[in-house]
């Protein structure tokens, strides 16, 4: 496909009803693309799949589309797009079309005719656009946007794209792959040792201690009225977090935690003597297996005259 772009328009403060939902992986691969692109490429685009809920697009994956971008042309490569899309319906056919990505912070007038070849593909897509420049000490900023044509009816005269709100959703699985590779960062040679279950306990009491004292420095602020604009959403997650905890007294607590620490050095002690159970009956049954295979031998040796 190869056009010539027209002027977009562009309105910064309007926003839809419609939100995104994006899942890490996708953003990992737009790098991934941008890293390998072509020498003398300013930007990549690619395909974004998934499947819209209740208004809500649910972006789970993507793939890359090559294209080529001069200053009056544009060409994308369709059949590689619809190669690839087929590719992926016999893998995930709940994953559909649902828009575009493209690398960069500004939406050119070449996005507008990209996006009409994307409109026939599925209805309202969401353009998606992946800050990589990374100067002054920007941001990887992450903005979705989408269009709606303007004009009489069947003669628009031009497209105007609308910001979207955004939202980065990850599973739990996800979650620890986030970690490990947060925490591989400064690592040497880029290796990381797995954690032991201790070790994990630990870091997971530490974190919740930070969270605790990010907490109570947000109360003490809103208490003090150092704060001028306090979040009312922040009160009642406070609130509901507060309220799910149930009220036992301190000497209770204290006799349940005991009484449970109890049950466990039971269970570690119990475990303990059946280990050392299994040995035993283990070497019993060695020896055992000795003192047979010795009077066997001994039968069988005839006896001298």
């Amino acid at each position: 496909m190869a056009a010539t772009p027209t002027q977009p328009l562009f309105l910064a403060d309007t926003k839809l009803n419609q939100s995104v939902k994006i899942r890490p992986v996708v953003l990992f691969s737009i790098v991934d693309h941008f890293m390998r692109r072509d020498a003398g490429q300013g930007r990549v685009i690619g395909t974004l799949l998934g499947h819209t809920e209740e208004g809500v697009v649910h972006v789970t994956n993507c793939f890359p589309v090559p294209h080529g971008e001069t200053e009056d042309q544009v060409a994308v490569n369709m059949e590689f797009h619809q190669t690839m899309f087929q590719l992926h319906q016999k893998v995930n056919p709940r994953e559909q079309i649902v828009g575009w990505y493209a690398t960069g912070n500004t939406i050119s007038s070449h996005s507008v005719l990209i996006h009409e070849f994307y409109g026939r593909e599925t209805r309202s897509p969401v353009h998606l656009t992946l800050n990589t420049e990374l100067k002054s000490g920007d941001p990887l900023a992450v903005k979705c946007y989408s269009s709606s044509p303007i004009g009489a009816p069947n003669n628009a005269t031009g497209v105007v794209f609308t910001p979207v709100e955004s939202e980065l959703r990850y599973l739990e699985a996800e979650r620890v792959g986030l970690d490990t590779l947060e925490r591989s960062k400064d690592a040497p040679n880029g290796t990381l040792a797995l954690m032991t279950e201790t070790e994990q306990l630990e870091k997971a009491i530490v974190k919740m201690l930070e969270m605790v004292g990010h907490v109570k420095d947000y109360v003490t602020q809103v208490l003090d009225g150092r704060l001028e604009t306090p979040n009312n959403q922040v009160g009642r997650h406070l609130m509901e977090v507060i309220s799910s905890v149930p009220e036992v007294e301190g000497l209770t607590l204290d006799k349940m935690f005991n009484n449970s620490l109890l049950d466990v050095m039971m269970i570690v002690y119990l475990s303990n003597i059946t280990r050392t159970q299994l040995k035993i009956a283990e070497r019993f049954d060695n020896d055992w297996a000795l003192v047979t295979l010795t009077v066997v031998r001994i039968r069988s040796t005839p006896a001298r005259s």
